[in-house]
């Protein structure tokens, strides 16, 4: 009898293991690391830096995407046809929504009624309501039959379509076309083409700001062109101004995401997807559109990220197992915190909501790792599945 009591009560353990009073969810207390070779993502704790569960998804999963309130996560599984979709007040796959191509980047609209979802080898988007999880329309961007082949081409990056983002309006859904190096601007309520802006090299990542749309030029390294950031009037889409960024000597262009504090944008360039990486980060003064500085980041820099109290600006380096802490008041890197021993950086980060921590996913160690952002050291690591490569925290992080 107490074999069979003890039995059923390892099952209900395993099968609720959620539904207690210290692990009921809430708004930005839960991240999710997507790994790509076991296909599965982690969800875990911030408030005891610890894994919570490991949620079954589709093959390679990458980039994600919550919904504005947190309880509903979409997660690219750029191996296959398939976006998984989690309820994060149940900490479960919920459902499969089913694509006609592989995924490439998602982004959910600043109300939470719509997911954006860009193909990984093909020039198409995907409109679908996060009410029922229904595609509602199929966008093809500029694909004639002519252009069949054409958009079938491996691209630089190994993409051709990157991060989709809506305005913060929600009045239109900006998405890019890496091979023709280009920017499609569609209406945000009927996803009508309304205009398609050439740029001068392929675009990885763009913000809005300030009413602005600032485009990441990631640069060509056969043609000798650099990386640079371009800037459009969002109403007009007439181009206010364009600057190239200064690379070192023989380091490779592949210009990949930045941060804005103030008036500065700071500008990774990853340099490659492998060695020989890229590693400098840019001072951008947007006003003045000039480059007032470089400095070395790490290696493969790849995303910075501004602390909420804007002191410091973290750069991870997707080929380093060290993060560059630059202070803003000084412009200059003020500590390099140590990770793990192997070298290996995903393209996940975040600070918690207090500002207090920073956390960034190693896909070299299995693990997000845990940094005190007063002390500027490391003090936890929290196990995920094998090759994490991105994270996320909340609705937000789709867009930084």
């Amino acid at each position: 009898m107490q074999k069979f009591l003890f039995t059923i009560l390892l099952v209900f353990l395993m099968v609720y293991p959620v539904f207690s009073d210290e692990l009921k969810w809430e708004p930005d207390r839960f991240g999710v690391a997507t790994s790509e070779k076991d296909s599965q993502a982690t969800i875990f704790d911030i408030k005891t830096n610890s894994a919570v569960k490991s949620v079954k998804t589709g093959k390679v999963p990458h980039p994600l995407a919550f919904t504005p309130d947190g309880k509903k996560l979409y997660i690219a599984n750029r191996g296959e046809c398939t976006l998984t979709v989690v309820d994060m007040m149940r900490f479960e796959a919920v459902k499969t929504i089913k694509l006609n191509w592989k995924p490439s980047c998602v982004a959910v609209s600043h109300n939470g009624k719509l997911l954006a979802v860009t193909a990984k080898e093909e020039s198409e988007v995907a409109i679908i309501d996060t009410a029922t999880d229904e595609i509602v329309k199929s966008i093809p961007i500029l694909r004639t039959d002519n252009e069949e082949n054409e958009s079938r081409q491996k691209p630089l990056h190994g993409m051709t379509m990157t991060h989709p983002i809506w305005t913060d309006d929600d009045m239109f859904l900006y998405v890019n076309i890496v091979p023709k190096s280009m920017i499609i601007k569609l209406d945000g309520r009927n996803f009508d083409l309304v205009s398609t802006i050439q740029t001068p090299s392929p675009i990885h990542m763009m913000y809005e700001h300030d009413n602005r749309l600032y485009a990441l030029a990631q640069g060509k390294r056969m043609m000798n062109r650099p990386p640079g950031v371009v800037i459009y009037d969002i109403k007009t889409d007439k181009k206010v101004a364009y600057t190239t960024i200064p690379l070192q000597e023989g380091e490779p262009p592949l210009g990949h995401h930045a941060c804005f504090a103030g008036d500065i944008m700071y500008y990774a360039n990853m340099g490659n997807d492998s060695a020989p990486w890229g590693s400098t980060v840019a001072l951008l003064d947007i006003k003045l559109m000039k480059v007032i500085k470089t400095l070395e980041g790490p290696t493969g820099a790849g995303h910075p990220l501004l602390s909420p109290d804007g002191k410091y600006v973290f750069v991870s380096g997707h080929g380093d197992n060290r993060i560059f802490v630059i202070d803003t008041k000084t412009q200059e890197i003020t500590k390099k915190i140590r990770l793990g021993e192997k070298k290996g950086v995903g393209h996940g980060c975040f600070f918690s909501p207090d500002g207090k921590r920073y956390y960034i996913v190693s896909n070299a160690d299995n693990a997000v790792y845990v940094i005190d952002a007063e002390k500027l050291e490391t003090i936890a690591k929290i196990p995920t599945g094998e090759f994490p490569n991105d994270m996320s925290l909340n609705f937000m992080d789709s867009y930084k």
